[in-house]
């Protein structure tokens, strides 16, 4: 069965874990790679900020399918999901072609 969902299925958490792995690799305080390390690094604490959200949205969803009669408020919810995960996908995807590119010796976060 293909993974679906970005928590249950644990996509989040490889997905962090590949971007700490990525951080890892770059200089801290290396002058020409500091700016490197940053975007990583910005990248890293958005992932971790978007998983914070996404639980909570789920468990309002989980709270809402128990106690909402109408399910009006679980529509709202979920496309709110939905958009984080949208954008977190679209960051991770940008980030695994810049990966590509520079195994290619061509820089896309060398903005020098």
């Amino acid at each position: 069965m293909a993974k679906k969902r970005f928590l249950r299925d644990g996509i989040f958490d490889e997905w962090i874990a590949e971007v700490e792995a990525c951080l890892s690799t770059i200089p801290e305080n290396d002058p020409e790679t500091l700016y490197q390390f940053q975007y990583i690094n910005a990248l890293l604490v958005m992932y971790k900020t978007c998983k914070v959200s996404l639980e909570r949205i789920e468990e309002s969803i989980e709270f809402a399918r128990r106690n909402d009669p109408t399910g009006e408020i679980c529509g709202p919810l979920a496309e709110a999901a939905m958009h984080i995960q949208t954008g977190v996908r679209s960051t991770y995807e940008t980030l695994q072609l810049n990966r590509s590119m520079e195994s290619d010796d061509v820089s896309l976060l060398d903005f020098s």
